[in-house]
């Protein structure tokens, strides 16, 4: 269902060429790969919701009480799994611009759903730190964000916004269907049962999507980026700029981007992992809980989905201030969470946040350098970005450990998100990126 709709979704909303355009559309806008490739990303997106990413905060309170695992044990698997992540992402980044995601794909899939579904057996708090590690290496996370989101910059450049907007229904489509039903079928089968037939279902979906639709670039089909037509000759004012990774990270706006998004994911993995055990420490019904999250990943997808229809009039680092802001605020709400209400409000503002935040660093990076090497480039900076993310979760977890609260290392992040936003407002595009729809504004 989520297939035909995304399909019917992307192929009747493509834009359609004015008279006035120097870069005319292929007269059947349904033979344009691109499109395929990036209903098959959101398909992929929407099935992460449940691969221990968005929901694995879920399993914490029925693991800790079945294994006795502590909450720093459980931040350090995530954040295992996210230095796993920044150890291979460079190579991936390399492979996926040399060969696409075609099979690279299914296969971190595969791999990282049969370390999903060993988890159904452990007993001990390493048994769970060995597994997560060995999903980052391969998994949908970390690398996995270049596997599903790469190949749309790819094939995207003037259209490259709205292709992100459509690929974004993944998130919250994914959002509404996993969270609750992880919750339905732990309580109903268990937490270990559960994990094995999330890790099924993915294998089941994923790969074969992949196999069928994924390709590398479309010149490899003997079409161009947004599925302009051959015939037409592209001036050389109207191309994009295309840099090499030794030529990016000369420029100082691609340390200040590794940095905001490094400071960033360190904020938020202090509060996603741990927000759901503390509500539910807090007395909310696991099951409200459950669905506030879900909301709230509902909220991110229809931002990424706003702020991509309108990405070519706002610049991305405007985006990213606003996006940050809006963290910043969340992380502060979720403090002062006291029931229904309050847990909405918290999780809106911070949904919203979480939209502008993805919109930013799935778009910022071919923005500002070019798609030739985008997954070089991005796969260059994620360590930097994960490595200083994954201490987060662990640093919350020792934190509660110690004093029984997250409530001093979550004033601490969103005071970093707040700084981090102001970061991304000054970081404008290199000075020769052509075409930059950052020119001339703010």
């Amino acid at each position: 269902m989520l297939d035909r709709f995304l399909r019917r979704r992307l192929l009747s909303n493509s834009p359609q060429p004015s008279s006035g355009d120097s870069k005319p559309e292929c007269k059947n806008e349904e033979t344009f790969h691109g499109w395929r490739v990036v209903w098959v990303s959101a398909v992929a997106n929407a099935m992460s919701m449940g691969l221990g990413l968005l929901n694995f905060g879920l399993f914490i309170q029925p693991m800790e009480q079945a294994l006795n695992i502590s909450r720093a044990e459980f931040g350090t698997a995530q954040s295992l799994r996210q230095v796993a992540g920044a150890l291979t992402s460079p190579f991936i980044g390399r492979l996926i611009d040399r060969h696409g995601v075609r099979l690279l794909l299914p296969v971190s899939t595969a791999i990282g759903c049969v370390c999903l579904m060993l988890l159904s057996g452990i007993e001990t708090g390493w048994q769970l730190m060995v597994l997560f590690a060995l999903m980052g290496f391969v998994g949908l996370i970390g690398p996995g964000q270049l596997l599903t989101t790469v190949p749309v910059t790819k094939w995207f450049v003037r259209l490259r916004p709205k292709a992100i907007a459509y690929m974004s229904l993944g998130v919250p489509v994914g959002a509404v269907v996993m969270m609750p039903l992880t919750q339905y079928l732990i309580e109903a089968i268990g937490w270990r049962a559960t994990w094995i037939v999330l890790g099924l279902s993915a294998i089941v979906i994923i790969c074969p999507l992949c196999l069928k639709w994924m390709r590398r670039v479309p010149e490899d089909h003997g079409q161009r980026p947004d599925g302009d037509s051959l015939s037409v000759e592209i001036s050389e004012g109207e191309q994009e700029a295309e840099w090499t990774l030794v030529t990016a990270r000369r420029q100082p706006v691609f340390w200040q981007l590794t940095f905001a998004m490094g400071m960033v994911a360190f904020a938020i993995s202090t509060i996603a992992l741990h927000r759901l055990p503390e509500l539910i420490d807090k007395g909310i019904d696991p099951m409200y809980v459950g669905l506030a999250i879900a909301w709230d990943a509902v909220l991110a997808g229809a931002g990424m989905y706003w702020f991509g229809i309108v990405g070519h009039r706002i610049p991305v680092r405007i985006v990213g201030f606003f996006g940050f802001t809006l963290l910043s605020i969340g992380v502060v709400l979720t403090i002062y969470v006291e029931g229904l209400w309050s847990l909405l409000i918290a999780m809106s503002v911070w949904g919203v946040g979480i939209g502008g935040m993805m919109f930013v660093s799935n778009l910022v990076w071919a923005e500002y350098f070019g798609r030739e090497a985008v997954g070089s480039i991005r796969g260059y900076a994620m360590p930097f970005t994960l490595l200083l993310g994954a201490s987060g979760a662990p640093v919350a977890g020792y934190v509660f450990d110690q004093v029984g609260s997250y409530d001093v290392v979550w004033w601490v992040s969103s005071g970093l998100l707040l700084f981090c936003a102001l970061v991304m407002l000054a970081s404008k595009p290199p000075s020769s990126a052509v075409g930059s729809r950052d020119s001339g504004k703010f």
